[in-house]
């Protein structure tokens, strides 16, 4: 094994301070040890493994997010969560009066909101995630901030202008316009005539 060392030293004099990083890094990670121990030397995470079996895992424990699932959401708070989380109006729309129906099939009351649990439920949110929990509490608070802000709740969604819904108005008002050759500056005018 000498020998080799100096031949490995006449080829590459530098190979010690090359090698030595990674034999530190694999030394850090256990590689080594694995290896030693599939040679027989018995000091390997198998082993370890081996002597823990009688022990019981340490269960992870989940700190629970502070968000009370009770407290009643209205409509309009819901969809400005939805609209933070990415959501679209109409769709936040649509789910709050799905859980509407279900809590009022259910017997439940839904005057001052509906109970947020539910609302979790149809986004199929389990309490235990609670990267999504912590999503939904910030979004909800930024939501009452908001409209507490506004002092006045802003108008229900059926009354909010859906922008999905302009598309085909503006495409007919700016086919009409080329079909006439008239200029931008008559869209109203196009508007009013229709």
């Amino acid at each position: 094994a000498g020998a080799a060392l100096n031949v490995m030293e006449a080829v590459a004099p530098n190979l010690h301070e090359q090698i030595s990083p990674v034999v530190n890094l694999m030394s850090q990670a256990g590689i080594l040890e694995q290896a030693r121990a599939l040679e027989g030397g018995g000091d390997g995470p198998e082993d370890d493994m081996e002597e823990d079996e009688d022990e019981e895992p340490e269960a992870v424990e989940i700190e629970p997010c502070d968000l009370d699932l009770e407290q009643a959401v209205n409509r309009q708070e819901w969809i400005e969560v939805m609209l933070a989380l990415g959501l679209d109006r109409a769709e936040a729309r649509d789910m709050y009066e799905e859980v509407v129906e279900e809590v009022t099939a259910e017997g439940g009351s839904t005057e001052e909101g509906v109970p947020l649990r539910e609302l979790l439920e149809e986004l199929k949110i389990a309490a235990e995630d609670r990267e999504s929990m912590e999503q939904v509490k910030q979004a909800l608070l930024a939501a009452r901030e908001k409209l507490a802000q506004a002092g006045e709740e802003e108008p229900p969604a059926e009354e909010a202008v859906d922008l999905a819904g302009l598309d085909p108005a503006v495409d007919k008002i700016v086919r009409e316009l080329d079909l006439e050759q008239r200029p931008a500056e008559d869209a109203w005018a196009v508007v009013q005539e229709e």
